[in-house]
């Protein structure tokens, strides 16, 4: 859109700029080339108002959009943060488990050395 206005703008026709009933009934043509702000603020004013709408609904769906994901992780995150969890206490179960095991192991193989060693 801007670079449609700039390209109007460069040919100087304001009756090309499509300018809204009540801008056209006030303007002044010379003042109006001498501010070029202003001109671009008035050119096209039906498709500036069609392509900021376009934008404020785009933000819209954006920050939506941008909403869902931030809420979407934070419970991702603390489901995976229980499954961690989880899996650690399980693991030490398990490694406790097999530290029973082993130190059962170690006193049986021992009586048994002592019991050959005493034969």
């Amino acid at each position: 859109m801007n670079v449609k206005k700039e390209k109007f703008w460069t040919l100087g026709d304001i009756t090309k700029w499509e300018l809204s009933e009540q801008d056209a009934a006030t303007i002044n043509q010379s003042n109006v080339m001498k501010d070029k702000q202003a001109a671009l603020n008035m050119m096209f004013h039906k498709e500036t108002l069609v392509v900021n709408n376009m934008q404020k609904r785009s933000g819209y769906l954006n920050k939506m959009c941008l909403d869902e994901l931030k809420e979407w992780m934070t419970k991702f995150s603390f489901r995976i943060r229980d499954n961690v969890r989880q899996c650690s206490e399980d693991f030490y179960e398990i490694i406790s488990e097999v530290n029973i095991f082993f130190i059962k192991t170690h006193k049986t193989w021992s009586d048994f050395a002592a019991n050959v060693a005493s034969i």
